[in-house]
């Protein structure tokens, strides 16, 4: 396995910046298997990865080199744990700018970084998964309209959101609603999230008012 020749190259930093952006998306619920996921790919210059757990779904880019030849699906523990293990390795180089390695062998993914050599296999499920990039096709682009009153988002939809925040403290969110009723588009940095489902959720679901940016521009969703 060490002869093959990787089928893609990213710095160990943007790796782990697209992971920390789609990570807190996959879903937790284990009778959904298919969406405990993240996709991960690498084409035409950019890896990205993405995930949702039916309300709302991250999707981050990051500037690689080489292509896979399809999608991988991660589960989110082993997602979370390659991230781990990248952000220790940054902390013990104290830079992230050496490579991580991307190879297919067999049924498995295989990355390399530093010391490190991760063998990730896809989930059962994975066959059964989200056409993501159908989705992010239909969600909508452009400037939205002055912001006049906060939107109200459920907790489910908020607390991922408030999590990728933190990894851009510096950028402001740019949000677009194409129409009352419509999914939210919110870009930040290098990726976007975006709520899929913007409505009240049964059950404990509480809504949650947001506090929007002054430069930001959204329609308010009526509820």
């Amino acid at each position: 396995m060490s002869d093959i020749e990787p089928a893609a190259t990213v710095t160990t930093s943007s790796l782990a910046t697209a992971l920390a952006a789609a990570v807190p998306f996959a879903s937790r619920d284990v009778t959904l298997p298919a969406v405990c996921a993240v996709q991960l790919h690498c084409g035409s210059g950019v890896l990205t990865a993405t995930a949702t757990d039916r309300y709302t779904i991250g999707h981050a880019r990051q500037e690689a080199t080489g292509n896979l030849t399809r999608p991988w699906i991660l589960h989110r523990c082993d997602a979370r744990a390659l991230r781990k293990a990248i952000s220790q390795h940054m902390a013990d180089k104290r830079h992230g700018t050496d490579l991580a390695t991307l190879t297919e062998h067999d049924d498995n993914l295989v990355v390399r970084f530093g010391n490190t050599t991760l063998l990730l296999t896809e989930p059962e499920g994975a066959s059964s998964a989200p056409d993501l990039g159908a989705i992010l096709g239909k969600l909508p682009t452009g400037d939205g309209l002055n912001l006049t009153v906060p939107i109200g988002l459920s907790r489910r939809v908020l607390r991922p959101l408030l999590k990728v925040a933190k990894w851009a403290p510096l950028d402001p969110m740019r949000w677009t609603i194409a129409e009352p009723g419509k999914p939210i588009r919110v870009e930040i940095g290098d990726w976007f999230v975006a709520a899929v489902m913007p409505v009240s959720l049964r059950g404990d679901e509480k809504n949650v008012s947001v506090e929007m940016p002054a430069t930001a521009k959204a329609e308010a969703v009526t509820q």
